[in-house]
């Protein structure tokens, strides 16, 4: 079968020699002395067939540049059909190709460099009484989904990867553990008596949890969700957390007015230091050199040094602390005053309370951004959720969530997903009155 981008250049060659020959002829009519004819049979030859030269030349000329078109639109034809885009120019690789009688081969179509996977941080707030956990994102400070766990879910942790949230059941003695990207429950750990606290080694391969009834804690293997060890503690042990360095796991024991530490390498207790009365929530500096420990009973907080893990200063706060988180840069300490509706605010230089800010009732857990700039405070007596900007300590918003909310740890992490809309302006706080008293979660 005859390749048309050869017939059309055979065609092409024919019209080239045509021209060629013409051109010949004019040569030859025009040469003197070639013909011993009178000069006007001479002239009015010549002008004859000048005539029909040009108007042969221009016939070809035109039959040519229409061959030529068409050859340029064969040769494109591969990548039309691929949907590549062409420039229409001289190149000399094309014409190239074409004489030598060969097809010729499309450029590749790019790979697309893939862009960075998108990110977003959300805080999961685990509600006690509802029995669910209320995903709020942060950028907009409003809720996105709200995921079903067990009965009544007290501690929050999102792995440092941001692929998982661990959630804690009081009173179903497991652990929930959130997809982040679905916010849907994918496993369900069975722990200890009434889990509590939750948290999670820096590179993710464990969670402690704090049993407050069994008077010990499982760790689990995030690759697996399964306990793979079990470290018993003193009585009533309820907040938890972690070096940065994932060395050492810091137990608040309640019952027992005193922390315990755990070598992760070994899971045992290498330590207890004596605290206030009640503590209760935990948290370490992002250093790692300090553990803040607020003691419920005490209506204090007490400051352990980690590398002796002896109490280096003991701070007074509101009433009743329960949770305790640091800011990013270690420069400052949130605590919520359950019985006095507020937070305390620690000078971690000066291990003296600088600021307090009113919040919703009966707060519970605390937690800042990953940025710094917004600690987020579960209103346990309110249902909502007090955002509170790090740089005035004052509240900017408020998000209403489930019935008592708790989330009491690290609750907050950035997840790999994009937020499907834009993030509209955060909402304006409004003021409500505040009752004397409430219950704690069931």
């Amino acid at each position: 079968m005859v390749n048309p981008s050869d017939k059309i250049f055979n065609e092409f060659k024919r019209n080239v020699l045509s021209f060629r020959a013409f051109s010949l002829i004019r040569v030859l009519f025009t040469t003197k002395g070639q013909s011993q004819r009178s000069a006007g049979l001479q002239r009015q030859r010549e002008h004859q067939m000048q005539d029909q030269t040009a108007s042969s030349i221009k016939a070809h000329l035109l039959r040519s540049a229409f061959i030529l078109l068409s050859l340029v639109a064969v040769c494109m034809m591969p990548f039309a059909l691929v949907g590549g885009v062409f420039n229409v120019g001289v190149n000399t690789n094309v014409v190239e190709t074409v004489v030598a009688g060969a097809t010729p081969t499309p450029t590749p179509t790019p790979t697309p460099t893939p862009t960075s996977s998108c990110t977003a941080t959300f805080a999961y707030i685990s509600n006690a009484n509802s029995g669910n956990v209320s995903v709020i994102n942060t950028s907009n400070d409003t809720v996105v989904a709200t995921v079903p766990v067990g009965f009544s879910p007290w501690g929050a942790v999102v792995k440092p990867d941001g692929t998982r949230a661990y959630v804690g059941n009081y009173a179903s003695n497991n652990v929930s553990v959130i997809d982040t990207s679905n916010n849907t429950v994918v496993a369900t750990v069975t722990v200890g008596n009434q889990p509590t606290g939750v948290a999670a080694t820096p590179d993710g391969s464990r969670v402690y949890v704090a049993n407050q009834n069994s008077d010990n804690v499982s760790v689990i293997d995030t690759s697996t969700n399964t306990v793979v060890a079990t470290v018993a503690v003193v009585l009533g042990p309820v907040g938890v957390a972690l070096k940065p360095d994932g060395t050492l796991v810091y137990v608040a024991n309640e019952g027992s007015a005193n922390v315990s530490v755990i070598d992760t390498s070994i899971n045992t207790v290498v330590a207890t230091v004596a605290v206030g009365s009640g503590p209760f929530g935990v948290a370490v500096n992002p250093d790692g050199s300090r553990a803040y420990v607020a003691n419920n009973n005490s209506s204090s907080v007490s400051v352990i040094d980690t590398s002796s893990n002896t109490v280096v200063a003991t701070i007074p706060v509101g009433t009743a602390p329960f949770g305790v988180a640091v800011k990013p840069d270690g420069t400052r300490v949130y605590v919520t005053d359950y019985l006095a509706n507020d937070v305390s605010v620690i000078d971690a230089s000066s291990n003296t309370v600088v600021a307090t800010v009113p919040v919703g009732f009966a707060p519970w857990g605390v937690a800042v951004n990953p940025n710094g700039t917004r600690a987020y405070v579960a209103n346990s007596g309110d249902s909502d959720v007090s955002v509170i900007d790090t740089s005035n300590n004052t509240v900017v918003a408020t998000v209403t969530v489930g019935n008592a909310p708790v989330a009491f740890g690290n609750f907050i992490g950035v997840v790999h997903v994009c937020p499907s809309a834009t993030a509209p302006p955060r909402p304006t706080p409004t003021p409500r009155p505040r009752p004397k008293s409430a219950p704690r979660p069931a």
